[in-house]
């Protein structure tokens, strides 16, 4: 009986220390602002009042608006742009005529399957647009000088609505005549994005885009096709002690589907202002950089592991240019 009376006891010792850790300090918080209206780039000044335990900031631009904190943000693409660096390495063969520096093409499909088999490659729809960009010229082979840029070209106007693109890198030798070896490399894709909301993004890097190389004919064991961590290689046969080869080469660096129309940004995040075990915030300035009217967003809140208090306040800002 005195057993049972003490655990009863001590069970109510139990009970009522967790009941005193669930109580939070009483929650109060309010934000005014100096002026609603701005300049662009005049710090937008505002005054708290209360202590919470923490404080957040959405600023209501582009990534970081209180409504896309749980909901991912869905945007249209109104524009495209594709840049990249080519090299041209050319063997230095003096009885025999360079490859053609047209052997190297950029292509851009709406209709390629996503079969990435020459068969199916080969069977699509594809559009040189090689004529929009800076190419490289011819290189002595085993230079790492003449590195040329693309340019950053506005792809926009070759995407149809519905329809996922793609784009090619490809390398076609003659056949025929004997002719010296070139080797061609690209590096430093870059594909970008313009949203209707005006958000800038990117689509894909040279290493996150993963390029499928897609060849004709198996690949030769002695020619070094592919890429590297940084540079895709279209490399045929090199000449040896200046044997001339008969290139019979048609092979592709594709990449993955992009779609034309929409993109899933993700979701957006605060920003820190107050956290716990710093000192009272009476105050905080922020800046725009580009006019419109933003729905700003404060959250106060304090919170233990039994329980969260909450307050949520919005303030609009007009920002003039």
């Amino acid at each position: 009986m005195k057993l049972y009376t003490y655990l009863v006891l001590l069970l109510m010792v139990i009970l009522g220390a967790c009941s005193k850790k669930e109580e939070l300090p009483e929650l109060s918080f309010d934000v005014s602002v100096e002026s609603a209206t701005v300049k662009v780039n005049e710090p937008v000044k505002f005054k708290f009042s209360g202590d919470p335990g923490t404080i957040s900031f959405f600023s209501g631009e582009s990534g970081s608006d209180y409504r896309f904190r749980q909901e991912p943000r869905i945007d249209n693409i109104t524009e495209v742009t594709l840049s990249f660096q080519t090299h041209d390495q050319e063997a230095t063969v003096p009885s025999l005529p360079a490859a053609s520096p047209a052997t190297f093409k950029v292509m851009f499909s709406t209709n390629f399957d996503g079969v990435y088999e020459y068969d199916h490659v080969n069977n699509a729809t594809w559009q040189d647009i090689s004529n929009r960009f800076i190419i490289a010229q011819p290189r002595a082979w085993g230079s790492n000088l003449g590195w040329f840029e693309s340019g950053v070209v506005n792809i926009s106007d070759l995407k149809l609505p519905g329809k996922p693109f793609y784009i090619a890198f490809k390398f076609d030798s003659p056949t025929g005549a004997a002719v010296a070896s070139t080797r061609w490399r690209m590096s430093s894709f870059k594909l970008d994005l313009l949203t209707a909301s005006g958000v800038r993004s990117n689509l894909g890097t040279y290493s996150n885009t993963k390029f499928k190389l897609v060849s004709r004919d198996n690949p030769i064991t002695s020619r070094s096709d592919g890429w590297s961590a940084s540079i895709m290689i279209f490399n045929p046969i090199a000449p040896a002690n200046g044997t001339p080869q008969k290139p019979t080469i048609d092979e592709w660096g594709i990449s993955p589907a992009y779609s034309a129309d929409d993109i899933n940004l993700g979701t957006d995040y605060a920003t820190a202002i107050k956290g716990y075990g710093n000192p009272t915030v009476n105050d905080f300035s922020y800046t725009f950089a580009k006019e419109g009217v933003y729905k700003v967003v404060f959250i106060a809140a304090n919170t233990n592991l039994y329980a969260s208090k909450q307050i949520v306040k919005e303030v609009e800002i007009k920002v003039e240019p």
